[in-house]
């Protein structure tokens, strides 16, 4: 779920990069990217690896950097990433490419896959993370990176360059103190002098936000799938729904119809066929255990019939359990 407060969006189009996925084809996930780019080696431009290390990276791309100006920006961007890994900013945006959920049980017919994962942070930010996959000649291509950070808090991350934006990098400014409030440092930490201020780590803040459970959207469309079963009754349908819908008015729409014999088998017989559909889709490996996280899955494919899209959803609520949303779209 993307929170724009203040209309105060941070956006990083990260390189515009295609990279080669080295995953089977039945799954896809940006990690192989974030590994190449954290290589020690392309930290300096002049070092004796860097070239083997740019190498490295370029290998995984559709779109080669050209042999001008822009190349030479190019490589310098890509070091930068490198260089300040280390740095609260870097090990942000490093820790969320790496949370990304893995994309599982792709189709065969699919040609196009986008997954979108959100985080909430402290004081009303979040973290966002967009990639978008296309088959070129029979090879899963990254053709879209974005990480955006939202929120009045999360302004200090605003023209952090290399990673939320461009320019020249600023060190001082990758290593603000007020990133850690942005993770969940008490606020009242600010007011203590520094020699009274307890530690905070924030590495382990960063394992916090970014923790998830593996496995949970194909466990929970499983379970039901089997427990909104025509077998069942429906009040047994709608006990096992109930906790999974993610507002009042979704649960106040089920009891009415529920309660309306005319419509009671329709809506039913419609719930059943949705959530086998987004049992047998392309889904999230795993599902942010923080409240208010979202992943989205969006997978398009070619059809004797013309395109369809379906999208999987996959919603952390306040209780702890998973909200799935999502559908199909012929066209």
């Amino acid at each position: 779920m993307r929170i724009s407060i203040m209309n105060r969006t941070i956006c990083t189009a990260l390189l515009a990069l295609s990279m080669a996925s080295v995953l089977p084809a039945a799954s896809l996930s940006v990690v192989p990217l974030a590994e190449a780019l954290k290589n020690p080696a392309l930290a300096d431009t002049k070092s004796e690896g860097f070239e083997q290390a740019l190498a490295d990276v370029t290998a995984l791309m559709l779109n080669k950097p050209p042999e001008t100006e822009e190349g030479e920006a190019y490589k310098t961007r890509v070091s930068s990433l490198a260089r300040h890994r280390d740095t609260r900013v870097g090990k942000l945006f490093f820790a969320a490419l790496h949370a990304v959920p893995v994309i599982e049980n792709l189709p065969e017919d699919a040609t196009s896959a986008t997954i979108t994962a959100d985080w909430p942070l402290a004081l009303g930010a979040s973290l966002r993370v967009r990639a978008a996959f296309t088959l070129r000649d029979e090879t899963w291509l990254i053709s879209g990176l974005d990480v955006t950070a939202d929120g009045v808090a999360a302004a200090p991350v605003a023209g952090m360059a290399p990673y939320f934006g461009d320019g020249r990098d600023r060190i001082e400014l990758l290593n603000m103190e007020a990133l850690d409030y942005l993770l969940g440092r008490d606020p009242a930490d600010r007011e203590l002098p520094d020699l009274e201020r307890p530690e905070f780590d924030y590495d382990a803040a960063i394992t916090r936000v970014f923790e998830a459970e593996a496995g949970a959207f194909e466990t929970l469309m499983t379970e039901l799938v089997e427990k909104v079963s025509p077998a069942e009754l429906p009040d047994v349908r709608m006990n096992a729904l109930r906790e999974h819908l993610a507002s009042q008015a979704e649960i106040e729409a089920m009891e009415a119809a529920n309660l309306d014999e005319a419509k009671q088998r329709e809506f039913w017989d419609t719930m059943y066929e949705q959530l086998k559909l987004l049992r047998d889709a392309a889904r999230p490996a795993s599902v942010a255990k923080t409240a208010g996280a979202r992943v989205s899955v969006l997978v398009v494919r070619e059809s004797p019939t013309g395109t369809v899209a379906v999208t999987s959803t996959a919603l952390r609520l306040r209780s702890g359990k998973i909200a799935p949303r999502g559908g199909e779209e012929r066209s």
